[in-house]
């Protein structure tokens, strides 16, 4: 699995995809019935990923069988409060790479997010030929 920072940012509009992963820096919108019941287990969420609600959200969507996609293009300019950044979840997900560890639990909790995404890969690559 690569790392989170290698992880490719998707900058344009796409078609509906399982490898796209929402992030909430421009806003997420979740239609009802999109994630799993298991959405609202705090357990796991603390267990597991508990800075990491992005990568949670995504799993839930998997389980649930659900696609996700990008509408829009992404935004220029983020607005920021004065003196706020000098702590924040990029710094611990991001730079000490702790969403790969969240993603490593969650796909090891919820093997079917795993399978779905190694059988669309394999889907994908089949059909190129």
């Amino acid at each position: 699995m690569l790392r989170a920072d290698k992880w490719e940012y998707l900058r344009t509009e796409a078609k509906p995809d399982y490898y796209v992963i929402p992030t909430g820096i421009g806003g997420v919108l979740y239609p009802p019935h999109v994630l799993a019941d298991e959405v609202f287990n705090k357990d796991s969420i603390r267990n597991l990923c508990l800075n990491a609600d992005d990568l949670w959200l995504k799993a839930m969507a998997l389980l649930n069988g659900k696609k996700a996609m990008r509408i829009g293009n992404a935004s220029k300019t983020f607005f920021t409060i004065l003196k706020t950044q000098k702590t924040g979840l990029y710094y611990d997900n991001a730079l000490e790479d702790k969403n790969s560890v969240a993603w490593r639990n969650i796909i090891e909790a919820y093997p079917k997010c795993k399978e779905l995404l190694i059988n669309e890969l394999k889907l994908n690559r089949s059909s190129d030929f």
